[in-house]
């Protein structure tokens, strides 16, 4: 069991929750970037926002260290912020996929955009047909 930690100015958060958005973690990072392929070099810093860790916080290491202790993450042999999924972290992110509540990534939103965050452009829908097209859509083409 993780320690608690401090989140923010007068904000506490527990283990528990350190465990839950770790979980999250996982499965966004296999999601996105591992697509269930045990060994891959995967970079969760790029999905923190997601499941609403900032990663400049010791939160986010606690959560880190965690699924690293855990035996779903290894650390990089050269990339600092890398890391490589284990097979465990594979099984424990499609565990994790079975077992989340609906609604769950809509609230990941709802904290973002609470705190004023924009969502990243990859997260934003298509456009209604005959609107015009995002900037990074038009310059990356799509």
């Amino acid at each position: 069991m993780v320690e608690e930690g401090v989140r923010g100015v007068g904000e506490v958060v527990t283990g528990n929750e350190i465990e839950t958005k770790a979980l999250r973690l996982l499965r966004e990072v296999n999601q996105r970037q591992a697509r269930d392929v045990a060994g891959a070099r995967v970079r969760p810093y790029l999905c923190a926002h997601v499941v609403g860790l900032d990663t400049n916080t010791q939160y986010y290491e606690e959560a880190l260290d965690l699924l690293v202790e855990g035996g779903a993450l290894l650390r990089h042999e050269t990339e600092r912020r890398a890391f490589r999924i284990t097979e465990r972290g594979v099984d424990m992110a499609q565990q994790t996929e079975h077992k989340e509540p609906p609604g769950v990534p809509e609230a990941a939103a709802g904290e973002a955009a609470s705190r004023g965050e924009e969502p990243f452009p990859h997260e934003e829908e298509r456009p209604e047909e005959g609107l015009e097209r995002p900037w990074w859509r038009r310059i990356l083409g799509g």
